[in-house]
């Protein structure tokens, strides 16, 4: 016949499990499904502005915690020849980002505008609102910085075409983890050792 003590011994060991099982660090690298879509000024007054996606749509991207990762996002650029007075109006721009696995979302703002330098240089220039921070569903948290680029610089005149645009790159870095939920068998384990650890207290002071 089993002595109680060994069985409550037993359930002081599964209680140890329990706890390093509960207390495990959480995971560290983290894999991420979403989707961008891109905004600017596409028609007159401002500089008309056009892009095309480099980055798989939808994409996915493996994260290490607090490690940055930076990807080729979109090519933008303008058609237009010259900068005129209504081009040096900045305008908006802005990259929705949706998130499905981890759910999450958020919006990257900014602005495009073109200008000329030493008289002679007209360029077209998108400038980010950076950083963007995006929270998932599962507590973790993702800050996204985009790059400042001029695009289309010439000589008196715009070199118009994606050719002479720029590419706009996106840096993505886990700032936060997941938050750690405990498996259901570790909760079994902590809650019997729980039980076999005051089962083997009890012993103790009655014997």
């Amino acid at each position: 016949m089993i002595k109680k003590t060994t069985v409550a011994r037993t359930l002081g060991v599964l209680a140890v499990g329990g706890i390093m099982m509960f207390s495990a660090p959480q995971a560290e690298a983290l894999m991420i499904d979403g989707s961008y879509s891109v905004n600017v000024n596409n028609s007159d007054p401002g500089l008309v502005i056009q892009t095309q996606n480099v980055l798989t749509n939808p994409f996915s991207v493996n994260l290490t915690l607090g490690v940055a990762q930076t990807v080729d996002l979109f090519r933008i650029w303008t058609n237009e020849g010259s900068i005129n007075a209504d081009d040096t109006v900045a305008k908006p721009a802005s990259v929705n980002w949706v998130f499905t696995a981890p759910t999450g979302g958020a919006t990257s703002t900014g602005s495009t505008v073109g200008g000329v330098s030493f008289f002679i240089f007209p360029f077209g220039q998108v400038t980010w609102n950076n950083p963007t921070v995006v929270s998932f569903s599962n507590g973790a948290e993702l800050q996204v910085n985009l790059s400042n680029e001029v695009f289309n610089q010439g000589v008196f005149s715009l070199f118009p075409g994606i050719q002479h645009g720029a590419t706009i790159r996106a840096t993505l870095k886990l700032t936060k983890d997941a938050i750690n939920v405990p498996e259901p068998v570790s909760l079994v384990l902590l809650g019997m050792g729980l039980l076999g650890m005051g089962a083997l207290a009890r012993r103790r002071r009655l014997g």
